[in-house]
């Protein structure tokens, strides 16, 4: 497995004011943006079902990815405020993503998504041919009380050239470093 190390982001903005005149002022203020927090994460994510409007890309699919599975995924969340960004490059190499998988937490709760580019042709056994378009991820998930562990659903939607769908839904589950 490739791993990747990404430094903590942090940043730091720092907002003064000044008057002008004779008039006495307060002493300028600095003002903070909220910092990164890059947390490194373990995640084991694996296929839990495949489902669609094309009843023979389903089976072909699950005949070829039924027991799909990763262990110890080498993952960086990072948050800031209420913004996730979710990076791994078994996201990038494996499933697609052209950038990080950006989203929202509230409380323990998040919800990301992000683009996966690329379409993919099958040709099923009566000699039609099945395309998918490039599709999205969806993610929603909650962190543990502690923030040490979380467990995610991930769903992968991609649209059919004929019309309709097809969802790819992945399990994760993952403990901080």
């Amino acid at each position: 497995m490739k791993r990747c190390a990404w430094p903590p982001a942090a940043a730091l903005m720092l907002v003064t004011c000044a008057c002008g005149g004779s008039t006495p002022s307060a002493p300028a203020q600095s003002v903070t943006s909220p910092q990164s927090e890059a947390q490194g994460w373990s995640l084991n994510l694996q296929l839990v079902s495949i489902t669609g409007d094309s009843s023979c890309l389903v089976s072909l699919r699950l005949a070829e990815l039924t027991g799909t599975a990763f262990s110890n995924v080498t993952t960086t969340i990072e948050r800031s405020g209420s913004s996730l960004k979710i990076s791994s490059p078994l996201f990038r190499d494996f499933f697609g993503f052209s950038t990080a998988i950006m989203g929202t937490v509230m409380g323990s709760d998040f919800t990301a998504s992000g683009a996966i580019p690329g379409e993919g042709a099958w040709t099923c056994p009566d000699g039609a041919e099945v395309r998918q378009r490039s599709g999205t991820a969806r993610i929603t998930g909650s962190f543990s009380t502690d923030g040490q562990q979380l467990a995610a659903t991930d769903v992968h939607t991609y649209p059919l050239e004929s019309g309709g769908q097809m969802n790819y839904t992945w399990s994760w589950v993952g403990t901080r470093k």
